[in-house]
């Protein structure tokens, strides 16, 4: 272990004032002190966790919870001890088992404080790094402050009055009523986080007197320190109702449904949330893929007149629309009931209304839109198969992956599998749920070296591709993701706008709208980019900088910040 790793310590006393055992008891099916320890183990380069405390009992707590606790605190800390001398004992006695100096950042987590974020957590080492000399967490507060006097005093401090006896007058802290959001910010600190050095422990102090800071948002800053908040903490751990709503299968291909069964496990995993799913029956592939990933749906008739109806009648707290264009009014009469409404890929009236409208296919130079809007690949929902996968770029071309969506409304894949029959490399065309075209068939029958395939995984068929041709939809950024060099034809006027802006940028080689393409034209471009690796290796390169894959946390941290602030 190097003097630069994080030392963690979470000091936890056995008993308190406010809430006895608070550190044992049970919130959301486990320990209070366990949610604490969970964060912390769960951060990049923290590669142990240690609790310091007096009470031999929550010390085989902390153990069963992966922390260790190789002492107990002597008694002159053992009561109302100050953190700091608390946390410097603890470094005194890990300093036999690893190195600590200056550069150490000692990471201070207080287990009372449960729902902190591991991504605060890193924040706080990084900033640390950076040069201060301490970092704590706050939570930004614009709310009306006052202060009491000590003088009481009446008119502009003149002496006091039977209006205003001494002790009972206040004085603003703000200079004039305004909007509150308008108000100057005060930071109050949470004791969530503190990162401190052995310089400012050994001055007789955690935080010095001008730290760096990270402002978390209130559920992390929920401090447990009487039984209010335990009940409160215990409510908030059942995490939001959400709901999705969104169609998958046909036309409309299978995207939309495996991006929200993505948000959806993720926001489980984060803020414990609770997903239902709202589905029209039409779109039966979608349906069943939401209920093969043990997810609750609830079915709509499509007859039925507002299909955002079943949505309210939820009362969900967040709400993800991912069915394109959708309705202003209803949108809005939505809003009035979810704390937050994000819309997926929504182009038309509705995302006025809405609290976000994610657009991960529009780079933001497409997208017209307000403050509302995150624009661009950096919002692109990765699922975890694309994700880590080895970029090599071979010097000849000899595997090629076919794929058009789930039901390729263009017909392109016929002209594809005519384009490579017999063009000595392998293929796999991949053919969706709703592919039901008799000229496919036939142009299969000429072409031995492509094999259809139904329904795979994605991943790896792109890991054995050395370059793709397809459609410009979300597997466009898959492919990006994974790096394999690929060939793209639009379908229709929106995907030829949108692969247009990625040709330019070097994402991927397109060839213009696929319906005024010719086989012979496909073939020839498909043999001159097998050909030239260098120029593969070059869209391999920048397709994987453009999805670097933490889409889903760049969302989840802004409907985070819309629900939470």
């Amino acid at each position: 272990m190097d003097a630069t790793d994080p030392l963690c310590i979470v000091p936890a006393r056995g008993t308190s004032p406010g809430l006895p055992k608070k550190h044992f008891k049970e919130l959301a099916g486990k320990p209070v002190l366990a949610h604490t320890l969970e964060t912390a183990l769960a951060c990049p380069g923290i590669e142990e966790v240690v609790v310091t405390t007096e009470d031999e009992a929550l010390a085989d707590l902390a153990r069963e919870h992966g922390a260790r606790a190789p002492f107990l605190r002597p008694t002159e800390l053992a009561g109302d001890a100050l953190l700091h001398e608390v946390v410097a004992h603890a470094v005194d006695e890990l300093r036999a088992e690893r190195p600590v100096t200056g550069e150490t950042p000692i990471v201070v987590l207080q287990p009372n404080v449960p729902f902190r974020r591991v991504a605060d957590v890193e924040t706080a080492i990084e900033r640390f790094r950076a040069g201060h000399a301490a970092v704590i967490s706050v939570a930004e507060e614009r709310r009306f402050f006052w202060q009491a006097r000590e003088d009481g005093g009446g008119e502009a401090g003149g002496p006091p009055t039977d209006a205003t006896p001494a002790g009972e007058r206040l004085e603003p802290r703000f200079e004039e009523r305004a909007l509150r959001t308008d108000l100057e910010p005060f930071y109050r600190e949470t004791g969530s986080i503190n990162v401190t050095s052995t310089a400012l422990l050994q001055q007789g102090t955690r935080v010095g007197d001008a730290p760096g800071y990270v402002v978390t948002d209130r559920l992390s800053s929920l401090a447990i320190d009487g039984v209010v908040d335990l009940w409160l903490a215990e409510r908030l751990a059942q995490g939001p109702r959400v709901a999705f709503r969104v169609d998958g299968g046909g036309t409309r291909g299978m995207g939309h449904v495996s991006r929200c069964l993505t948000l959806a496990a993720e926001l489980e995993r984060t803020l414990r949330a609770e997903s239902t799913f709202v589905c029209r029956a039409d779109y039966p592939a979608g349906c069943a893929a939401v209920r093969d990933a043990g997810r609750e749906v609830h079915v709509v008739d499509p007859d039925e007149r507002d299909p955002l109806a079943p949505v309210v009648g939820m009362d969900p707290d967040l709400v993800f629309l991912d069915v394109l264009d959708t309705d202003p009014e209803r949108v809005r009469r939505l809003h009035r009931t979810a704390a937050a409404v994000v819309n997926l890929e929504d182009l038309a009236g509705g995302p006025e209304h809405a609290d976000l409208v994610v657009n991960a296919l529009y780079e933001p130079e497409l997208v017209e839109g307000g403050g509302n809007h995150l624009a661009g690949a950096e919002y692109f929902v990765l699922r975890e198969e694309f994700r880590d996968r080895p970029l090599a770029v071979p010097e000849a071309a000899r595997h090629g992956l076919l794929t058009f969506g789930g039901s390729d409304p263009a017909g392109l894949s016929p002209l594809a599998v005519r384009a490579v029959a017999d063009d000595g490399r392998d293929y796999r065309l991949v053919r969706g749920p709703d592919f039901d075209d008799p000229d496919l068939d036939d142009a299969l029958a000429d072409a031995p070296n492509v094999e259809a395939v139904g329904a795979p995984e994605m991943g790896p068929l792109m890991e054995w591709a050395d370059l793709a041709v397809c459609s410009g939809g979300r597997t466009v950024y898959e492919l990006a993701a994974t790096g394999t060099p690929t060939l793209v034809l639009a379908q229709n006027d929106r995907e030829h706008e949108r692969m247009r802006a990625l040709g330019e940028r070097g994402v991927v080689e397109y060839l213009g709208d696929g319906r005024d393409v010719t086989a012979a034209e496909l073939r020839g471009a498909v043999n001159t980019f097998a050909n030239d690796a260098e120029r593969r290796r070059e869209l391999a390169e920048c397709a994987r900088e453009f999805v670097d894959g933490a889409g889903t946390r760049r969302i989840l941290d802004a409907v985070h910040e819309a629900l939470l602030g």
